[in-house]
Order: structure tokens, then C-alpha cells, then sequence
């Protein structure tokens, strides 16, 4: 399963395919996870590094777990290498995720 992948500071709407009544997020201080429906989570980055939500049903039984990763957003970094030292051949990029 591919990690869903957010930057730190941003939001993002994540649809589920199955309805679920209670979710747990492994590391509250990577993410906030705010359920909006039965079917549908708001997620809000709040610090580097991963995490996992797990999505329950009725009888507390497990759904699913979805791998969320918050990382740097580099556009800006990028855009001011740019800037500075045009002629570079430099690349901004998150690692180790």
C-alpha cells in the first residue's frame, strides 16, 4: 500500500471506501485526524515523519489502515535556489520517507 503523503501545515479530505464508526491515529503529533462522515477523515499535518490510521467498524473490528507520511514542502526551498543561483543543478527533495 503506497503511503498517503502530505505536507506539514496543509490539509487534505481522504474518502473511504467502506463506512466506519471510530479511527485511531498512531502518532497525534504527526497528524490530526478529524472525522467528517462515516465515509470521509480531514487530516491536517503537524509534524515530520509517518504515521498510520486505523479505521474501525460496528463490532470494532478493523477496516483498514491507511500509512500517512508528512514531509517538508520543498517548492519554496526550490523556488529560492532558483532564484539565488539560477545556473545550479540543484534538486530539493524530501528522502528517507
Amino acid at each position: 500500500m503506497e503511503p498517503i503523503v502530505i505536507s506539514a501545515g496543509h490539509t487534505l479530505t481522504i474518502a473511504t471506501d467502506v463506512p466506519f464508526v471510530d479511527l485511531v491515529v498512531g502518532n497525534q503529533a504527526v497528524a490530526d485526524v478529524f472525522p467528517l462522515t462515516n465515509m470521509s477523515v480531514y487530516v491536517q499535518g503537524n509534524s515530520i515523519g509517518s504515521t498510520n490510521i486505523t479505521f474501525y467498524g460496528p463490532e470494532k473490528q478493523i477496516l483498514g489502515t491507511a500509512i500517512l507520511r508528512v514531509e517538508i514542502d520543498t517548492g519554496d526551498l526550490q523556488n529560492a535556489i532558483d532564484r539565488a543561483v539560477p545556473s545550479a543543478r540543484v534538486d530539493a527533495t524530501n528522502v528517507g520517507g
